[in-house]
């Protein structure tokens, strides 16, 4: 076993530079600067319940988002290592795009055991994402999907 010592600043620096490259306005610069963190086959990603595999795929489903206007609040960031020396990553925030209304969401991303170095260079292998919506007949917050 080979728990990552560094699990929590990894954590943070990755979440800072992923939504550095994911806020952006324009669809074709988000796929563009997202690209380096997915493998081309391995990578896999949920979105609000829509499987991608590999790294054009999930690339595709980035230039397929059209809000150009992106205001993030990260609420919570908590990371736990595993014992391969992956991390896990748990991210719980509050968005709003364009016009629409401000939303909770939450990501939670598998980070593997290649890192060049905790600031610079990452590599997501699993993620999955999603908007929270509050229930009509509850209090309670369901997931999106």
């Amino acid at each position: 076993m080979s728990y990552n010592a560094n699990f929590e600043s990894i954590g943070q620096a990755f979440v800072a530079a992923y939504y550095q490259r994911f806020d952006v306005s324009a669809p074709s610069q988000r796929a563009t600067s997202l690209a380096e963190l997915y493998d081309a086959n391995e990578s896999i990603m949920t979105f609000e319940g829509t499987p991608a595999k590999g790294k054009q795929a999930i690339l595709a489903k980035f230039q397929g988002l059209t809000f150009r206007a992106i205001q993030r609040a990260v609420t919570k960031v908590d990371s736990q290592p595993c014992s391969d020396g992956a991390i896990i990553v748990y991210v719980l925030g509050q968005l709003k795009t364009d016009d629409d209304p401000h939303q909770s969401y939450s990501q939670v991303s598998c980070l593997p055991q290649i890192f060049r170095s905790h600031l610079k260079s990452f590599l997501s292998s699993r993620s999955c994402c999603g908007r929270c919506h509050r229930c009509p007949s509850s209090s309670r917050t369901r997931p999106s999907g």
